[in-house]
């Protein structure tokens, strides 16, 4: 295995918090002292996006929970009849709007490590595998329920 390869092993096994140079293998280091400048620089980096993603997501979740508590209340006050149709339907947009955020954030994050993991040598690639299904000479037998859905009968 290459010091390339083995850093970029090392480096996709961590969590973020995890990160520290001092953690870099030292025969790594020995064979090549740039990758610990560039080692440097990716725990600088990543140090501040978590600290930055964390801050976003936990505004994220916190403001979800808001929209949920908000969304419930005002479904209690409809089924009452207190409040209009129009109203639940706000409630419930603005409930939607902040899952997607809090869904958009987690994506910013996966791409982010991706963005790492190919930055350190990682050897990601853009191309998907082939689903077993049309893979050649694999055969799927599909069982054939009586029912499209076990809680929808036809």
């Amino acid at each position: 295995m290459n010091v390339l390869s083995r850093f970029s092993s090392f480096m996709s096994c961590r969590q973020p918090r995890e990160f520290s140079v001092d953690a870099v293998p030292a025969e790594v280091l020995a064979q090549r002292p740039d990758i610990y400048a560039a080692a440097q620089d990716v725990v600088a980096a990543s140090a501040a996006s978590v600290q930055a993603d964390a801050q976003r997501s936990g505004n994220a979740q916190a403001a979800a929970n808001g929209f949920d508590r908000a969304y419930q209340a005002t479904a209690a006050s409809y089924r009452a009849g207190a409040t209009s149709l129009f109203d639940l339907e706000d409630a419930r947009r603005s409930l939607v709007a902040a899952q997607n955020t809090m869904i958009d954030l987690h994506r910013e994050r996966l791409f982010a490590w991706i963005a790492l993991y190919r930055s350190v040598g990682g050897g990601w690639t853009s191309t998907l595998p082939t689903p077993l299904a049309q893979h050649p000479n694999t055969r799927v037998d599909v069982p054939v329920a009586s029912h499209p859905h076990p809680r929808h009968p036809a």
